[in-house]
């Protein structure tokens, strides 16, 4: 990870298009691998709109993972992701001309996407909003949802303690108020929320989605919510306690029918704060003592990947080489190469990108 806290393309992902695929696993996989109503993406038709439906719960974790990417990179993953060169921007421009644009945001630590579909989604637009990664990530995540955590700590030991749930809101915002200055500099969900203000308002996307994992999910949530955009958080911290402690408030209404969570089994982050009513648990390869180990966002997409099948995307050869999970099954096509091979020569490709 370099020092601004961006990863190359190979700390994410390493991707091998053809030749291999994840099959759906029997019994019950998550019932929302193929996510629907308020997260399709209008517009879609044929074969990309079939395959934009069968892999959205993927596409959901992937592209709360690219914000962590350094930009060159990103777009590598990008046009691995989607099988064609450029179907997908990362919009640099457009972020860095809303920076310049607003002062109080010109040298703000926020870091975000935007990625653009130009060639078959025009009025489409997804913002993807970079988790902890640095010191200061740490610091903004632990005051802005300093209150609600010790809220639900206190209501847990707390005999009869669910009987202030009701208010429990109420109270967590009257605590935030009284650290109304420090929570204002790290505030980032204002300057997300303007950016999507921002992109609405130039009236060329009348569709933004917004996602993120960690610290940058909980400020999708929040923003989704502001924004009237749907919202999907990748291990994120929740708002529904703290939704009065953010300006403009959240309504319970936004967050239960706006905002997504998809929560890893074991992974500490998303207990934070009340959950909202849509949420997905999903399975956790990490060991009992890893405290960490749920948290990061290239395990939970392999989690996704394996269960739901990989579908016509890429498959990720971290999810055998790191995570446990049992290698893809040959296609019979495309690569004539064992998989761990094919995983060797997909990590050169990326790494040639810094030659």
């Amino acid at each position: 990870i370099e020092s601004d806290g961006y990863k190359s393309a190979n700390e994410q992902f390493i991707l091998v298009k053809g030749g291999f695929v994840y099959p759906k696993q029997p019994d019950l996989p998550y019932p929302t691998c193929k996510l629907k109503k308020g997260l399709e993406i209008d517009g879609l038709s044929g074969d990309l709109q079939l395959a934009a439906s069968d892999n959205s719960l993927s596409d959901a974790a992937f592209y709360a993972s690219i914000s962590y990417v350094k930009p060159g990179d990103a777009q590598y993953l990008l046009n691995q992701w989607l099988g064609q060169d450029r179907t997908a921007i990362d919009d640099i421009a457009t972020v860095d001309a809303f920076k310049l644009s607003n002062p109080d945001y010109a040298q703000s630590p926020a870091t975000y996407k935007l990625i653009a579909f130009p060639a078959i989604l025009p009025n489409f637009a997804l913002v993807s909003i970079r988790g902890t990664a640095t010191l200061w990530d740490l610091m903004s995540d632990a005051q802005l949802w300093l209150a609600a955590g010790l809220f639900q700590l206190l209501r847990d030991i707390l005999p009869i303690g669910s009987l202030w749930t009701p208010i429990l809101h109420k109270m967590v915002s009257f605590v935030s108020k009284l650290e109304s200055e420090s929570i204002s500099r790290v505030a980032f969900y204002r300057e997300t929320t303007a950016f999507v203000n921002y992109l609405k308002a130039e009236t060329k996307y009348t569709t933004v989605q917004v996602t993120g994992h960690s610290l940058g999910g909980g400020l999708a949530l929040i923003t989704g919510s502001q924004t009237n955009s749907p919202a999907v958080g990748l291990s994120a911290p929740n708002a529904m306690l703290s939704r009065d402690t953010f300006e403009p408030p959240l309504t319970k209404h936004q967050l239960n029918t706006l905002t997504f969570n998809i929560v890893p089994v074991g992974d500490l982050v998303p207990m934070i704060d009340d959950l909202a009513n849509l949420y997905q648990n999903i399975n956790c390869t990490a060991a009992a003592n890893d405290i960490i180990g749920c948290h990061g966002s290239t395990r939970s997409a392999c989690e996704i990947q394996y269960t739901c099948g990989s579908g016509d995307r890429p498959v990720i050869c971290n999810c055998a080489a790191d995570y446990g999970y049992p290698e893809p099954i040959p296609t019979g096509t495309g690569i004539q190469t064992n998989f761990t091979q094919a995983c060797l020569d997909a990590a050169a490709a990326a790494d040639a990108l810094g030659d």
